[in-house]
């Protein structure tokens, strides 16, 4: 089991093995870091004082629990063998817009990660007619320079609570994604099962707190640095276990940024995405 980040590493040490053969080279192994060690601290992590102030930010958080936001469309439901099956569909954000949205962000002090999770949650929001909702965001959750070398599961995902009421101003909103987000990241080691489990206390029907998931993925392979040429894609299963993942990457640093839907074919079509594509491009430009 691994995460996109073990692929970057997996990539890198596959390129470097590769260099060194091709130049007859003596190949040197790296110190590679054990994953025993991480499950050691997670299981010291569930009896620390940590833990316990971890469990108690979410559950203050949803002490109230939003309705499910979704991005309705006119598809009829289809009959399908298996409901996890899905479709991707592909998109290319210009280096050029990229560099604005990334002049933009330094302006007024937020991540490009904060600003399109604000540009998709106003989408969400119109589209739903709904103010407050939750949209779920993979967490890299390696916290130290040990763990970002070491190859394994380590990422997990996270509620991230949206609330547009009284905001007035994007840039506003985007700050207040990105203080969310702080949040979010000083609690990211408390298990999302943990809090559904939370929840299901009080509401024992609730089968999720979201079903649309956004990811900003910011592994790189650092294939411009090497003497290899070569590249990396990433491949989609056709499953997909929400009703929709957005994800943004530029895995092979090349200065624009791909973005992927990820969608349940029981209830999205081809032009369905394309539409909300088009309009999030719109609110980009805008």
């Amino acid at each position: 089991l691994a995460d996109s980040w073990t692929l970057g590493l997996i990539s890198k040490q596959i390129v470097h093995v590769y260099s060194q053969l091709k130049n007859s080279a003596y190949i040197q192994e790296k110190t590679e870091y054990s994953y025993e060690q991480y499950i050691q601290n997670e299981k010291q992590y569930i009896q620390s004082e940590k833990f316990k102030k971890d469990e108690q930010y979410w559950k203050e958080k949803f002490k109230t629990i939003p309705e499910i936001a979704n991005i309705q469309t006119v598809k009829e439901n289809i009959a399908i063998k298996n409901e996890f099956d899905g479709k991707r569909k592909m998109f290319e954000i210009d280096a050029n817009i990229v560099e604005n949205i990334k002049q933009y962000c330094k302006e007024v002090n937020i991540s490009v990660y904060n600003f399109f999770m604000a540009i998709y949650a106003i989408y969400i929001s119109e589209i739903s007619n709904l103010n407050d909702f939750v949209i779920g965001t993979p967490i890299l959750n390696r916290t130290n320079r040990k763990e970002k070398e070491t190859a394994g599961m380590f990422i997990s995902t996270q509620p991230l609570r949206i609330n547009l009421k009284g905001i007035n101003e994007f840039s506003e909103f985007a700050k207040n994604i990105a203080t969310e987000c702080m949040g979010m990241l000083r609690h990211q080691k408390y298990p999302y099962q943990n809090i559904l489990e939370h929840v299901r206390k009080t509401n024992p029907s609730q089968p999720n707190l979201y079903d649309i998931l956004i990811s900003y993925q910011n592994s790189k392979t650092n294939r411009n640095s090497s003497e290899i040429p070569y590249r990396v894609d990433w491949i989609f299963n056709n499953n997909v276990a929400d009703s929709m993942q957005i994800h943004m990457f530029d895995m092979n640093d090349e200065g624009t940024l791909n973005i992927a839907y990820d969608y349940k074919i029981s209830k999205y079509s081809d032009i369905d995405i394309s539409n909300i594509h088009n309009r999030i491009s719109s609110m980009i430009s805008q």
